[in-house]
């Protein structure tokens, strides 16, 4: 609301002008010293939950006068009328086959002939047009999910934020989905059992799923969107791939002591199964002085936990989801003794593939150092590739080392300064080549 030009945040820090107690009306008392002004009053649909067509009708009246002489009334005949425009941005429906359905080499996921079971991933975003957008985007109510298996499987809802009719086998969500939060998304994890279906060597299996509901004020719509994700039956699973790496760098601009360092642990699952009991641990070198640990990851919401306990020096451990993260400076570290990190994950967390963890140790480097000294360090990880359908875990036990090499004390400033030029006067067009000039200090 303004008066005259001037944003009044709050209409009642102006003594007496304006009333808003009554509201939706609003009253305007103006005091007899202002001879003139206008007044702008914005109206805000409610976002979501205004039907597209809704109006509203604004009327106004005046009066004036008193003392000696009568008020004298005036008022708008028809009045402002405003009317909402929404459109309903759902949606997507996607679906992906997980473990126990096992990644092939040539793209395709499978599972055993024989009691053969796999894991989807359903997971429902708005139109990738307007993934992003808050203003005139509609909620979906009574939203459910239709799962269409073959007749001879059974479906059971592992995760998310609903309710499976078995009979149906459908999915009815425990919230509406709100158009006007950007990148809102329900993700779901089902298990389709087909233990009971005569399922032959080579068979695919076709899985559907569709996207129900209704953008509000409209009809319901079934089928808004689908997917089909396809499993193949197979007498004999492909084994592990066992192609996970642990990788341990470390980052020394100016390897001399009392500079600083960093050292970075990474481990990503690039097989085709998941990961279980990952444990991580490094024992610090005693040359050089830890300052601060963060861990982070991604982990596949497929995983009933996504919890990891980190330790240090044998202390107690302070449990955290990986995909929130960790990081702090650990109390009782020492820059005397050696220095140990243990990251361990829950019992019920498993790596998928494609996950990943990454730990990074910022520390100071000794001062007490020569020069030509090697500070040597080596992480250890343990874990358990799952591998359920054939009844073998396959054991992951591995090393990653690096080390660096105490030089002389010398100036090295490492500054780096950026300029950016663009190529045009409009500072909104982002999409055109820029060039960029490189200054090194």
């Amino acid at each position: 609301m303004d008066f005259s030009g001037n944003v009044v945040s709050n209409p009642n820090n102006i003594s007496g002008l304006i009333d808003t107690s009554s509201l939706p009306t609003v009253v305007f008392n103006i005091p007899s010293n202002v001879k003139s002004g206008s007044f702008t009053i914005t109206v805000r649909f409610c976002a979501g939950v205004t039907p597209n067509g809704f109006s509203v009708t604004n009327n106004i009246c005046a009066s004036y006068g008193g003392g000696n002489s009568s008020i004298e009334n005036f008022c708008s005949d028809t009045g402002l009328t405003s009317v909402a425009s929404a459109i309903n941005p759902w949606g997507k429906i996607t679906k992906e086959p997980l473990f126990p359905a096992v990644f092939g080499s040539d793209g395709n996921y499978y599972i055993s002939t024989s009691g053969g079971v796999a894991n989807y991933k359903i997971r429902i975003t708005k139109d990738v047009l307007y993934e992003g957008a808050i203003f005139g985007m509609l909620n979906l109510t009574n939203v459910s999910i239709s799962e269409i298996a073959l007749p001879c499987a059974s479906v059971t809802l592992l995760s998310g934020p609903g309710v499976l009719n078995s009979s149906t086998n459908t999915i009815v969500l425990n919230n509406d989905l709100n158009g006007n939060i950007p990148y809102e998304y329900a993700e779901f994890v089902i298990q389709v059992d087909y233990s009971g279906c005569a399922l032959t060597n080579g068979q695919v299996i076709p899985n559907t799923v569709e996207l129900n509901g209704t953008p509000l004020g409209e009809t319901p719509q079934t089928n808004l969107s689908n997917d089909t994700a396809n499993v193949i039956a197979i007498d004999n699973l492909p084994g592990a791939n066992l192609s996970s790496v642990l990788e341990k760098s470390v980052e020394v601009f100016n390897p001399v002591p009392g500079c600083l360092g960093k050292y970075v642990i990474s481990f990503s699952n690039n097989d085709n199964r998941p990961i279980s009991l990952v444990e991580i641990t490094d024992q610090l070198p005693s040359e050089i002085i830890p300052k601060y640990v963060s861990v982070f990851g991604s982990i596949n919401s497929a995983s009933t936990s996504t919890d990891f306990d980190i330790s240090f020096n044998g202390g107690l451990a302070t449990t955290f989801p990986l995909d929130i993260g960790f990081g702090g400076t650990p109390s009782v570290w020492s820059s005397a003794t050696t220095n140990t990190v243990l990251l361990k994950a829950d019992s019920n967390t498993l790596l998928y593939p494609n996950d990943t963890v990454q730990i990074t140790i910022d520390f100071i480097i000794d001062s007490a150092l020569t020069t030509g000294a090697i500070v040597s360090n080596c992480a250890h990880l343990d874990g358990a590739i799952i591998d359920t359908p054939n009844n073998v875990n396959e054991i992951l036990s591995q090393d990653s080392c690096i080390d660096f090499t105490i030089e002389d004390p010398q100036v090295k400033l490492c500054a780096l300064k950026r300029v950016r030029k663009a190529n045009t006067n409009d500072p909104f067009v982002t999409d055109l080549i820029n060039t960029y000039r490189r200054i090194r200090i």
